[in-house]
């Protein structure tokens, strides 16, 4: 493990006990695009505290919204009659 990594595990564990000591479950998800001697890559760090039910009832409540949002974006900023940009290479 690098010395990036290991000081970002500790950031995201640190935050993970500051937010337990005021909820009963928590779920940290980050993400962070780096270069690399091998290209671009996004490298993420995942943790969660307390009750793993409620952990993943609100990360599917939040997926749920977020589609939802995701429809709403496409609607107001997407053009039919143009191709998808998402398409584009």
């Amino acid at each position: 493990m690098d010395e990036v990594y290991r000081n970002d595990d500790a950031v995201v564990d640190k935050a993970l006990k500051d937010l337990m000591m005021h909820f009963d479950a928590v779920q940290v998800f980050t993400t962070r695009h780096e270069v690399s001697e091998d290209g671009p890559r996004t490298i993420g760090i995942t943790k969660g505290g307390g009750n793993h039910f409620s952990r993943l009832g609100i990360v599917r409540d939040w997926l749920e919204n977020s589609m939802v949002d995701n429809d709403e974006y496409r609607d107001d900023y997407v053009d039919p009659e143009h191709d998808d940009p998402a398409d584009e290479d």
